[in-house]
C-alpha cells in the first residue's frame, strides 16, 4: 500500500493500463483497501 492507495489504485488513477493488466495477471488483490 502507498499513501495514495494500493499500487493497482495508483496505476489505474494515472491511466497506466498495461501496469493494471500486469498486476491483475500477477494476482494482485483487487479487493484490497487502503485504510
Amino acid at each position: 500500500m502507498t499513501p495514495f492507495g494500493t499500487w493497482l489504485h495508483v496505476a489505474a488513477k494515472k491511466g497506466h493500463i498495461e501496469i493494471v493488466q500486469h498486476l491483475i495477471n500477477k494476482g494482485i488483490d483487487m479487493n484490497a483497501r487502503n485504510i
